[in-house]
Formats: C-alpha cells, structure tokens, sequence
C-alpha cells in the first residue's frame, strides 16, 4: 500500500506521521508532500508538488492519496485513486476555501469532515464528521487549534480504518451546499464607515487581521 499525504498543515503533518508510524504497518509506505507554492522547507522526505502538473505520475504509483491542502485535484486523479480529503469545516455548509472563516462570518458550526473526494471541490461521500465546540470568546487562532486537535483525535482512532477502506459513507445533502471563493473574502474585511450589529462586529473581528494581513498564510480546504 502507497500513500501519497499532501498534507500543508504541518501540525497535522507532524500528527499524521507519527500516528502512523506508531502503528508499525508492515505493509503500508508513506511519501509526504506539501503543495509547490507553499513557504515550507524542502527536506529528503518532504517535497513540494504540483497536482495538476504531476498528477499523471501520480496515478499508478499511489493507491491512496490523503490531502490537506489549497489545491484542485484533477478528475483524472480522483477517479483513477482514492483519495480522502481533511477538512476544515462541516460539508456541505462550509465548502471551499477558509472553512473556519465562512463559518464564523456565517453563524456555521465549526467542524471537521473527512470525505471521499470526487472531481467537485468539497463534495465528495463524507466519511467522518465532528463538530467543534467554541466559546464565543475563541479568537481564530484557538478555533483552528481545536479543529486540529479534533482532526487529529479522528485520525488517531481511524487511521487503519482509513487506509484499509474500512469504514461506511454517506451522501452530501447538495440542497444545503454552500460554497466559498476568494472572491468573498472582499465581503469580511472591516471598513470603519460600515456599520453593522455587534455581534456580527465581533465576529469579523476574529479573522479580520487574518484577511488584512499581507503575509501568506496557509488555510485548509
């Protein structure tokens, strides 16, 4: 068994290498990657890649692909390898990008989904799905640490489960769907003329410094 984990969040990288390697499988060989525009440091066991440049070599070479990450995977890939994706966010309510910033901004409960993918961003039969409990003082920051360590507790006690294919899914409700786009980002930014409810104020506060901030920074898909 070959795994190919494209996994940008090193928390969870980390976390997911050393489940994994506490298990001791026999049969299973890992290569961890991480996405090509990525600020990470390149190692021997650690490479950036291009899944839409790469993703012919890919199949054939991997039988499972674990993915954590800002990148579209191609319709060729996912119908020729599993893969499984790590979400930030409860599907179908928070699909696409900044998860746990549309939830905030968009009164979603804050959850985590481990999903089949399918050539659609975010839609495939969902697999594990917990939801997160926040205080309605948790800045952004400690929201996604409790997403994480909630992530990190699924893959804990499913991740042969995981690898072997033994686990039951479920369909998305397409109804319910909502999708998220860099372009709504430009609806959070806080303008001082703008007037709002405070609560819906407070809110935007919690992930203002992350939309105003010129410094990249990775969030899950």
């Amino acid at each position: 068994m070959k795994i190919l984990a494209l996994i940008d969040d090193l928390v969870i990288k980390t976390a997911l290498e050393s489940i994994i390697n506490k298990k001791n499988f026999k049969d299973v060989e890992v290569n961890y990657v991480y996405s090509y525009n990525e600020h990470h440091i390149e190692q021997v066991n650690f490479k950036p890649v291009n899944i839409k440049e790469e993703f012919k070599n890919i199949i054939g070479k991997y039988d499972l692909i674990f993915s954590l990450c800002s990148q579209v995977f191609t319709k060729e890939l996912v119908e020729n390898v599993k893969c499984i994706n790590f979400h930030f966010g409860l599907l179908p309510y928070a699909c696409g990008v900044f998860p746990i910033v549309f939830s905030i901004i968009n009164n979603i409960p804050i959850g985590v989904t481990v999903h089949l993918m399918d050539e659609k961003i975010d839609h495939g039969d969902i697999i594990y799905q917990e939801k997160v409990d926040i205080l309605t003082i948790d800045q952004y920051r400690e929201i996604e640490k409790k997403c994480q360590k909630r992530l990190i507790n699924i893959l804990e006690n499913n991740i042969e489960n995981l690898i072997y294919g033994n686990y039951q899914t479920y369909k998305q409700d397409d109804e319910k769907r909502r999708y998220f786009s860099i372009k709504d980002l430009d609806s959070i930014g806080i303008k001082k003329e703008e007037k709002c409810e405070m609560q819906e104020f407070l809110d935007r506060l919690k992930v203002s410094d992350l939309v105003n901030s010129n410094q990249k920074r990775y969030f899950s898909f």
